[in-house]
């Protein structure tokens, strides 16, 4: 390993010590240095877009995802690959670049179709989802991260029927819909 490999590889460390603490401007100085020091590395990068979507700062993390897939090295796991793709898809989404999000869809092997607003669609059943502390709303997700509430009461949920709403998938429990037990999903913002 190269030392300027191994000198951003302890700039990262450092950084997602600051990030796991909740300190973003700390963590993003130290990945941008550890970018610095081996500009070849994608693993700052992803760092660097994780805490920029961390902060909710979508443009600069949807750089930094960009930025670390066009440095995967070619024997990277499948699995970390997706980790960056699934990020690009996120950010894409968030920030409503439709074709990025369907491109990165796609690379993690689902069949995308187009929306008549021209948002990627890959039916996938129905769940729940909850803005803060509130009560979940019921909706139909429409792609890996993004859910279009069906039933909702505004004044208890925070959502209103039709809204759609951006998601990161990761499960924070269920809860049953006419006797089918959903996933509950966090709203982002």
């Amino acid at each position: 390993m190269s030392t300027a490999r191994q000198q951003a590889g302890v700039l990262t460390n450092r950084g997602i010590q600051h990030l796991d603490a909740g300190d973003h401007v700390a963590a993003m100085i130290l990945f941008d240095q550890a970018a610095a020091a081996d500009p070849s590395y994608y693993l700052p990068w992803f760092n660097l877009g994780l805490a920029h979507k961390s902060a909710r700062r979508w443009r600069e993390a949807a750089i930094s995802f960009a930025e670390a897939y066009a440095r995967l090295p070619a024997d990277i796991t499948d699995e970390k690959a997706a980790s960056v793709i699934w990020n690009m898809g996120i950010t894409a989404t968030k920030l409503g670049l439709w074709q990025r999000a369907a491109g990165a869809w796609q690379m993690l092997g689902n069949s995308v179709r187009q929306r008549k607003d021209g948002s990627p669609s890959i039916p996938m059943g129905f769940g729940w989802i909850r803005r803060g502390d509130l009560e979940p709303a019921y909706g139909e997700r429409i792609d890996p991260v993004r859910m279009q509430v069906l039933d909702a009461n505004p004044s208890l949920t925070g959502l209103r029927p039709g809204q759609i709403v951006v998601h990161d998938a990761s499960k924070t429990g269920t809860k049953q819909y006419r006797g089918q037990v959903l996933p509950i999903f966090p709203a982002l913002d």
